[in-house]
């Protein structure tokens, strides 16, 4: 039995295809969700779930899923990688007053249980819940990038120091305020005078 030599991948054509599949299933995920590519991780992962449960006419329009298991997946279980969810996280906290959900992203299913896996969006901590409730039309990323690559308009404010004088009897002193930078007019330039001569005597 022969095997790949080193550093020649081109004679193993088959899973170089499968792995590129992968990896540009993984990549339009990522770009669609508008997530970093830090997250390539659960993008890969919920590549390969997508790809493992999706027909192909090589297995006679069934999946692979299918073909391993005898029974056909559950396709009602399929979320938008990326958008908005609400964990339930009562399991999770410490007492009751707490909050019971909080907005999460969805970024997988649990490879072990019948569950979903989201992240904190501001902890980044991942929990694993039966119970979300999905918003597949907000994608939390995306308003933080539009809100972030949007250029600040607006008048220019330029704080100066100027004395400010006090009323009869006081120490002047110093303080500090705004004034809003106005477009510096030029002077306008002093007409041209001519010099007429006089007239030539008759």
């Amino acid at each position: 039995m022969l095997t790949t030599a080193p550093h020649t991948p081109q004679q193993n054509g088959t899973s170089e295809r499968r792995h590129r599949h992968i990896v540009e299933t993984g990549l339009t995920l990522l770009h669609q969700a508008h997530l970093p590519v830090s997250y390539w991780t659960h993008a890969f992962q919920i590549a390969v779930y997508l790809i493992n449960r999706m027909p192909t006419s090589i297995l006679n329009n069934k999946s692979s899923f299918e073909i391993i298991f005898g029974r056909q997946p559950n396709y009602h279980k399929l979320r938008t990688f990326g958008c908005q969810c609400f964990s339930w996280l009562k399991p999770y906290n410490h007492n009751k007053l707490q909050p019971k959900s909080k907005p999460c992203i969805f970024i997988g299913y649990s490879s072990t249980q019948n569950a979903y896996k989201c992240m904190d969006i501001h902890s980044s901590q991942i929990y694993i819940s039966k119970h979300v409730v999905f918003d597949e039309t907000i994608f939390p990323y995306t308003a933080s990038t539009s809100m972030s690559s949007q250029p600040h308009v607006g008048n220019p404010t330029i704080v100066s120091t100027i004395p400010i004088v006090p009323p009869s009897g006081q120490t002047p002193s110093m303080q500090s305020i705004e004034t809003t930078a106005a477009p510096v007019v030029p002077p306008s330039a002093p007409p041209t005078q001519i010099l007429v001569p006089p007239p030539a005597p008759s």
